[in-house]
């Protein structure tokens, strides 16, 4: 019987998930964050949970192609796929191979879908877990109000999850007060491959 790591057996409550869980993860517009979030995201579920993690980039990125080459004598390395620290990394997939990678026996998947919702919202609506990140600076803002009037006539979309990097207190209530959207605040975290106590307390709110 496979043993269950020690960290993974603590925090594995039924309020969490069982069996497997699908992420995904868009964003309002391009340079949102996503990629950044799905790193630390990946480290999380991998290093602190204990999961079996799979990172998959869904669309012809090239920036976790550029993390492989980077540090490629850290990793080891196969022709479409890359691991290091338990997470198991896809690079550019198309819609046929996401389908064969979520057979696996992954017991926690994350779709680093992009900012192209149109191409990629059928991913989207099969994902258990729905995320999008976005930006409240002044002049990011046009782009959540954009998102939201193209994706408003969307069925459940208002259990969606709005996440954004380097919000305040006062950017969060004003997008409640404007919008009637509830953004929770990802904390500052330079290097997406190394957690913090503020990310694990992070993810262990918005992940219940």
């Amino acid at each position: 019987m496979k043993r269950m790591p020690i960290l993974k057996k603590q925090l594995a409550t039924p309020g969490l998930f069982q069996g497997k869980l699908v992420v995904g993860v868009f964003g309002t517009h391009k340079g949102a964050g996503v990629t950044h979030f799905c790193l630390l995201l990946a480290q999380y579920a991998s290093q602190y949970l204990g999961y079996k993690t799979a990172y998959i980039e869904c669309y012809p990125g090239n920036d976790i192609r550029f993390l492989q080459e980077q540090q490629i004598d850290e990793m080891s390395i196969k022709k479409e796929f890359f691991c290091r620290q338990g997470v198991t990394y896809y690079p550019c997939v198309n819609e046929k191979r996401i389908s064969e990678i979520m057979g696996d026996p992954y017991e926690f998947l994350i779709l680093d879908l992009g900012s192209d919702f149109r191409n990629g919202k059928s991913e989207f609506f099969r994902c258990d877990r729905k995320i999008v990140i976005t930006s409240l600076t002044l002049w990011k803002r046009q782009e959540l109000n954009r998102f939201r009037m193209n994706t408003e006539h969307v069925k459940n979309n208002t259990q969606w999850f709005y996440m954004a990097p380097f919000a305040g207190e006062k950017e969060i209530r004003l997008c409640f007060k404007e919008l009637d959207i509830n953004v929770c605040g990802i904390p500052f975290q330079p290097n997406p491959l190394v957690l913090t106590a503020a990310v694990i307390h992070f993810f262990q709110k918005v992940l219940k």
